[in-house]
This record gives structure tokens, sequence and C-alpha cells, in this order.
């Protein structure tokens, strides 16, 4: 019974944080758009007006869902005390055996060697997922490399700095993808957690669930920027989630292979 009310709250308490991450993707650059009038006035003497207005929205954008990120990381460490302290109410004495634990492992921590490489396989498997998105999306654009074609070829001043806007945003959004996935994974691990199937059925669900909670951000982000590769960036989420699988769930390597995808 008290397990089945921790995974409840597990769930409960990540269904919370995917909702906030989409609402903070979804309204933060609208809110940033009307920030951004407020700084029309800073243009260099032969600009016109608010010329510069789409480079300030994507940086405020960043601006903002770092800010985000920050409350987000607080209102976690939140969620997993108010977690914690609800397990301590119904079973104090189990409570302080499992700190004795964690306590006992992290000074085993202490003394385990760092965190392996993937194995050759996996290596293998990201390049050619890496490979795959980047010739797919060549191949709509005429082979040329994505930052030229995004830039044109006739482009003045202005566009380049919108350019580099866009890239700080996406630098911002790439975390933002990476920590919806971890969001959704954590989420059906729980939910799927006693479930009377077999581990592999399990493990199968599991990652369908996260397919499709992944996705379902995926089919926002290219309604809302109007994204005229739809279909392939619907398939780079899919990829994004494969790539998570395949760094074994590590954050950081995960985050380096999306913002690439992205940028290229």
């Amino acid at each position: 019974m008290e397990e089945t009310r921790a995974l409840k709250r597990k769930i409960y308490n990540n269904a919370i944080v995917y909702g906030l991450v989409f609402l903070a993707v979804a309204i933060t650059p609208l809110i940033a758009a009307q920030a951004a009038k407020l700084l029309d006035f800073a243009v260099l003497e032969w600009w016109q007006h608010g010329q510069l207005r789409v480079f300030y929205t994507e940086v405020l954008t960043a601006v903002f869902w770092i800010v985000e990120m920050v409350g987000f990381h607080f209102l976690v460490k939140h969620l997993k005390k108010r977690q914690t302290n609800d397990t301590q109410d119904e079973s104090s004495s189990r409570l302080s055996e499992e700190i004795a634990i964690t306590k006992s492992e992290k000074k085993e921590k202490k003394h385990m060697p760092k965190e392996p490489l993937l194995p050759l396989k996996n290596v293998l498997a990201l390049f050619g997922v890496c490979a795959v998105c980047v010739l797919l999306l060549s191949a709509q654009i005429g082979f040329q490399v994505k930052i030229f074609y995004d830039l044109g070829e006739r482009v003045v001043l202005s566009e380049i700095i919108d350019f580099g806007g866009l890239v700080v945003k996406n630098i911002v959004k790439c975390v933002w993808i990476v920590v919806l996935i971890k969001v959704s994974f954590t989420m059906m691990e729980a939910a799927l957690k006693n479930a009377a199937i077999s581990e592999k059925a399990k493990l199968c669900l599991v990652w369908t669930g996260v397919l499709a909670l992944v996705l379902l951000f995926g089919v926002y982000d290219v309604l809302y920027s109007a994204n005229p590769f739809a279909w392939t960036y619907l398939f780079f989420y899919v990829a994004f989630t494969v790539m998570y699988v395949l760094t074994k769930r590590n954050f950081i390597k995960s985050y380096l292979l999306i913002f690439f995808v992205y940028l290229f």
C-alpha cells in the first residue's frame, strides 16, 4: 500500500512537471515577443526602429527559459521533499532505514570509478541516427549546410543577428527537450512498475509512452513554428528519444547530440 502511494505521488509530481514544462515552452515566447517591443529603441543609428525585435524576442525567450529552469529545479526539489515527508509520516522507521542505506551507498559511490564509456554498438548506432537526421534534412534543402540555408544567399547584418538569437534560443530549447524526455520516462516507469507483465513488455510499454508524450510536444512545436519540414522534425523527436536510450539516459550526451541535429 505504501509503495503504491509513493508511485502515485511520483506519477502525479512528474505529470505536473511535464505540464509546466510544456506551458513554459509554449507561453514564454509569447511573453518574450511582447517584452521585446520595449527594446525597439535599442538599434544602431542607421537601422529602423524595432528592426532587431526578432533578435530580442529570441534572446529574451532564452533568458526567461533559464530563469524558469532555475524555478523548476527548486520545484522538483520541493516535490521530492514533500514526497519524502509523506513517506516519513506513514513509516518513519522504514524511512530511517532507507536513509541509512542511501548514506552507505553515497560512501560507496565515492570510491566507485567514473561512468564507463558507452559500448561501441551504442556509439555506432548514435552516429547512424545523427547521420540519418542530417542527411534527411539536407536532401530536402538541396544538400546545403543548414546554417547557410537558414541564412539565405543574400543577407543583411540584422538578419545575421536575428539568426544568432535563434541559435541562442535553440541552445536552451534543447535542454527543455531532454528534460521532457527525462520526465516522461520517470512518469511512465512509475506508472508501469507494478504492471503484471514481463520486464521486456514493460520496458516496451514504458518507451512507447515516452515516445507518445515526446511526440505530443513535437506536434505542438512544428505547428506553432509553422515548420516547412514538419514531418522531418517529427521524425527528429523520435530520433531524440532513441538517442536518450542509446546514451543510457545520460542528460549531457543526449543534449549535445540533440543540439547538433538542431544546428546542422
